[in-house]
């Protein structure tokens, strides 16, 4: 994962609007429930030039060589124009991978399996990796999905990734992780300052 300022984000999960600090700054606030607050790790970055915001949600490992270093890992992110939030309709899906003598991503279609069920998210954008020698792959591919197939696969109790052959099984706190950040997304008029 590229190193990064990272704004940590409180979500809350009760009713109250949440406050929202200077960006690349630990904010934490408190649901009502003191036992169960959680933080989001996210990167938030505004173009000034541009006048859009970029909110990328902090990487999440869904696989991990327990011997050498390599691991494929995703991310998702979405972008508003101006500062304030605004609930987008294509959410980005970031797949980022080191890997020694094999290939991640054999083919460009992506599937997810909810709950049992498997559908087609699309296929991902040419390839942008590099090999950096003596088999060694470093890729990152990526991916546009609605934001209602996001919100499916935040909402799932079990969830998939296929790529091909391969099988990336998300954890329960990568499915927290998710549903954190699309609670994130439905905060509309919220403001990262």
């Amino acid at each position: 994962m590229n190193i990064k300022t990272v704004l940590v984000v409180s979500i809350i999960l009760a009713a109250n609007p949440i406050s929202f600090a200077t960006s690349h700054t630990p904010v934490g606030s408190e649901s009502r429930q003191k036992t169960s607050t959680r933080k989001t790790n996210v990167d938030v970055r505004y173009n000034k030039k541009t006048d859009i915001t970029t909110v990328q949600l902090e990487e999440l490992i869904i696989w991990k060589n327990p011997i050498h270093f390599e691991q494929v890992g995703m991310t998702f992110g979405f972008d508003y124009p101006k500062r304030t939030i605004v609930t987008p309709k294509l959410v980005t899906l970031r797949f980022l991978a080191a890997t020694k003598d094999w290939d991640p991503f054999p083919v460009d279609d992506v599937d997810v399996m909810l709950d049992g069920t498997r559908f087609t998210v699309g296929k991902m954008e040419p390839r942008k990796g590099s090999r950096s020698g003596a088999g060694d792959i470093i890729e990152a591919r990526r991916l546009s999905i609605s934001y209602q197939e996001f919100s499916r696969i935040a909402k799932a109790h079990r969830v998939a990734i296929l790529i091909g052959e391969r099988k990336y099984d998300l954890t329960d706190g990568h499915l927290q992780l998710l549903r954190d950040f699309l609670e994130l997304m439905q905060q509309e008029g919220q403001e990262f300052k």
